[in-house]
């Protein structure tokens, strides 16, 4: 059995790539306020976030940015979520997405 304490991890618990504590993370939905939320708490937690509404804008973002995680939806305008995540894992196969 897994122990839920052992899949929760505070900002100070990361090491990020390059030597720095601040996790990047890009969090990408088209619905504005559940994305305030997430950066919200996420922020509060010491992360670095950036956020867009699309998946083009994931793409872009991800480009620009290189996040360590995205998180991000599935059926958004522009670009769908899938298409966004075979996009970016085929430039950058080291970031984690959720989808």
């Amino acid at each position: 059995m897994i122990s839920t304490e052992s899949l929760y991890y505070n900002a100070q618990d990361v090491k990020c790539f390059g030597g720095t504590n601040m996790y990047k993370i890009l969090v990408v939905d088209d619905e504005e306020l559940l994305v305030k939320g997430i950066r919200f708490n996420l922020q509060n937690e010491g992360y670095e976030i950036f956020t867009g509404s699309n998946g083009l804008e994931a793409v872009e973002m991800a480009k620009q940015n290189t996040p360590d995680l995205i998180i991000l939806d599935v059926m958004m305008p522009k670009v769908s979520g899938a298409a966004a995540t075979k996009e970016i894992h085929g430039r950058h196969p080291a970031i984690r997405i959720v989808v």
